[in-house]
């Protein structure tokens, strides 16, 4: 931002200044302010991690430091001087940024600069839309669900937080989000209803407006010049910074924003209730399974007695005896103490969201994914899941412990199908195999681990937006010449999926729906043989 604009520096300053200040009553803010901050602090210290005694939010700013300080690498010097950059070219231009323009024939740009600049800022978007944004908007439904398990456990809080949605008034917000977070119910788990969750989610809006209202430089805009609309939203004030606001300066924006907030998080909590009501049909599969896993992982620690060494702690009777009749087996009758080559492995799921899976297939791959990643959570066998549709669409990531959180991510799945799902990819019409299998095998390949497995479920031929059958066919060649490989195995569910023996070495066809949680189970207990 300070690239492109010079400007903002004040604000920087004034941003960094309130940081300073606000360290101390930090806790008393919502994680999403505080990721906010992180932000905002962490390249003023040369990205250096933000000590932060918030999980969330640590976990948030660990996870989108990279794509953070990729976006603020995108943007283009302010004016056209330097060395040339391809990115300004004109084909590039088109490929890029022209398919999403919304007026097309009435956007220039006519220059290399100015190309450049537009292909500058739709990459660093894209950069955010993916890997910034998603991390973000999960905190931020962290905190409505929180502050609406505190409002339905307090009438008087609720009572404050109708009158500050009521008057728009974003200070009194503010103060019921602090109160809120000082409560005994605020880490409590709860299911607060749809009416509960919607004020919440507009307090939190209103409360970030007054959080902006504290950061805001003097005069930003420059002495002798009225603030623009634009200023006035972007800084959170105006001439008259120091009054409360009034009923209807905040806007539709505002008044629409807030039930959105808690559409997302009530989403994602009925994706909770459904996953633990699917958990809870599967409890006996599950116990099974990790019981089997647990005991091949103390098998592969416990030291094993082998035979056929030159010395050792003990003779062995049965070489001894062979001994009688050959002598030159006298090297090998020694017993030793050895432990086994220890397994440290990890599993990645990757299942086809197309609108064929609707249906029974769905419902199977989902309870498929719950048995296999409750299983493996519990052994400590670290996994990913992953769906893929036009590209992949991750659901947790490779090393990530089971959370509620995770789990209504995983119980969501079912909504790509449909193209339903909030904040989605929500493109059934596509499966592109290839490129996401790729991708997928790729950071199952930089996992450190002794054995990987990478479970592809599909029920259809590879007929993708970007990619086909050849497709698929290049990216298992690939797969297999990488120096840690994973093991793939491909699962057709369903009727007429013998194609996956064509593309895979390792498959399995026509599985019936209801026989892929038994399948899975099979597949994973291979991965010790």
């Amino acid at each position: 931002m300070q690239r492109r604009f010079p400007g903002v520096v004040n604000w920087y300053d004034a941003v960094q200044a309130y940081y300073a200040d606000l360290e101390d009553d930090c806790e008393s803010l919502p994680d999403f302010i505080a990721l906010t901050l992180g932000c905002v602090k962490e390249p003023s210290q040369d990205w250096t991690p933000m000590g932060t005694p918030r999980p969330a939010v640590r976990h948030a700013l660990d996870a989108t430091r990279e794509a953070r300080k990729t976006y603020t690498e995108t943007a283009p010097a302010a004016k056209a001087e330097g060395a040339h950059d391809e990115r300004g070219h004109a084909g590039v231009y088109r490929r890029s940024v022209f398919p999403h323009l919304i007026d097309p024939a009435g956007a220039r740009a006519d220059t290399e600069h100015e190309r450049l600049v537009q292909v500058s800022a739709f990459e660093a978007f894209t950069i955010a839309e993916q890997h910034i944004f998603p991390e973000a908007l999960r905190v931020l439904q962290a905190d409505c669900r929180a502050l609406a398990t505190v409002l339905d456990a307090s009438a008087d809080l609720k009572r404050r937080a109708a009158q500050a949605a009521s008057r728009e008034d974003s200070r009194a917000a503010l103060g019921v989000v602090r109160d809120a977070r000082k409560s005994a119910h605020f880490d409590l788990a709860g299911s607060p209803g749809r009416s509960v969750l919607r004020l919440a989610g507009t307090v939190l809006i209103l409360a970030f407006d007054g959080s902006r209202r504290l950061i805001q430089p003097s005069r930003p805009w420059g002495p002798g010049r009225a603030p623009s609309r634009a200023s006035t939203h972007v800084f959170g004030g105006g001439p008259d910074e120091g009054a409360p606001s009034q009923p209807g300066t905040l806007g539709e924006d505002y008044r629409e924003a807030g039930p959105e907030l808690a559409e997302q998080a009530l989403a994602s909590q009925e994706s909770g209730s459904f996953y633990e009501e699917q958990r809870a049909g599967a409890a006996s599969q599950i116990e099974v399974l990790s019981a089997f896993l647990d005991e091949v992982f103390r098998e592969h620690h416990r030291p094993q007695e082998r035979s056929g060494y030159p010395s050792g702690h003990r003779v062995s009777l049965k070489r001894l005896m062979a001994f009688e009749a050959d002598p030159r087996r006298y090297s090998g009758l020694w017993s030793r103490k050895r432990t086994p080559q220890q397994k440290d492995p990890a599993v990645s799921l990757l299942i086809d969201l197309s609108g064929s899976m609707a249906g029974d297939k769905c419902d199977a791959a989902l309870k498929g994914a719950i048995l296999l990643v409750e299983a493996l959570d519990r052994v400590g066998i670290p996994f990913a899941v992953n769906g893929f549709q036009d590209c992949l669409i991750p659901f947790v990531r490779l090393g990530e412990c089971m959370t509620s959180e995770v789990r209504a991510r995983i119980g969501g799945m079912p909504d790509e199908v449909y193209g339903t799902r909030m904040r989605g990819n929500n493109k059934p019409q596509f499966n592109d195999d290839g490129p996401c299998v790729r991708q997928a095998a790729e950071a199952l390949a930089q996992w450190p681990a002794t054995d990987r497995l990478l479970i592809v479920i599909s029920d259809g031929q590879p007929a993708g937006k970007h990619s086909g059958p050849s497709d698929l066919e290049d990216a298992l060649a690939e797969i297999d010449a990488m120096p840690a490989a994973p093991r793939v195995v491909g699962l057709g569910l369903g009727k007429d999926t013998r194609h996956v023996e064509k593309y895979y070495e390792h498959a399995v066809a026509e599985v019936p729906p209801n026989n892929l949680p038994d399948e899975l189970r099979t597949i994973v207990t291979t991965l010790f043989d």
